[in-house]
């Protein structure tokens, strides 16, 4: 899946671009960065954080990418 057709999703669905707490953030940008793009081959994806926050600014949900930059392909973390 692209990013640009996920990034509608998660929008959609109230998410924003923010990182989780720093543990989190840490262990899958390093993992990130380890990855192979399953459509062009590239190593090293780019971490894209992703959060939905509810009205007390806590993060309920989270959900990280991994995006390729050269295809825009994406996979999730």
């Amino acid at each position: 899946m692209r990013f640009s057709e996920v990034i509608v999703e998660l929008q959609r669905d109230g998410y924003r671009r923010a990182r989780p707490s720093i543990e989190d953030a840490m262990a899958d940008e390093a993992l990130a960065t380890r990855l192979r793009c399953r459509s062009c081959g590239r190593s090293g994806l780019t971490y894209r954080p992703y959060v939905r926050l509810p009205h007390t600014g806590r993060a309920v949900r989270y959900r990280a990418l991994a995006v390729c930059p050269d295809c825009g392909d994406v996979e999730e973390l």
